[in-house]
């Protein structure tokens, strides 16, 4: 079966992809020259590496928010530095030193470049400060956020 995808349709696309890269250049929280963009139809596709979760994170923002766009797939990986050592003691000590975080009861697993984080916490909102903070943590490329919430 053969589509005949219409000329309107290739235009909006190229434009879409023209506006995404031009975005990516100025935008200093990616990496334009490691993010590859595909648009099809309005929908757009983002692959390639970048080294932290904040920079995968922006260029989803960035695109969604564009006129034309009618989602986004990303998959972008990340791929940190393979000499960087995830130390489980600073990523603790960062926990505990969150004033909104209650970090008593989180246990922290590292699994080479992966972090698991496991225990109990008061809200929704501290499991999401204790899985920001382990992203900020030099060397992550996975979070698995297991922790689950006990409301008092």
């Amino acid at each position: 079966m053969e589509i005949d995808v219409n000329n309107q349709e290739e235009k909006r696309d190229m434009e879409i992809t023209t506006e995404i890269l031009f975005i990516f250049r100025w935008n200093w929280n990616t990496l334009n020259d490691t993010i590859k963009v595909n648009v099809i139809k309005g929908w757009v596709t983002l692959s390639g590496e970048v080294a932290w979760n904040y920079q995968k994170e922006v260029a989803t923002k960035e695109v969604a928010s564009l006129i034309g766009v009618l989602g986004v797939s990303n998959n972008i990986r990340i791929q940190s530095q393979k000499d960087t050592i995830i130390n489980p003691t600073a990523l603790k000590l960062a926990l505990e030193n969150h004033l909104a975080l209650d970090s008593k009861n989180i246990r922290i697993t590292v699994l080479g470049s992966n972090i698991i984080l496991k225990g109990i916490v008061d809200s929704y909102y501290q499991k999401g400060i204790a899985e920001c903070i382990a992203w900020k943590t030099p060397g992550v490329v996975h979070i698995d956020n297991e922790l689950l919430i006990e409301e008092d």
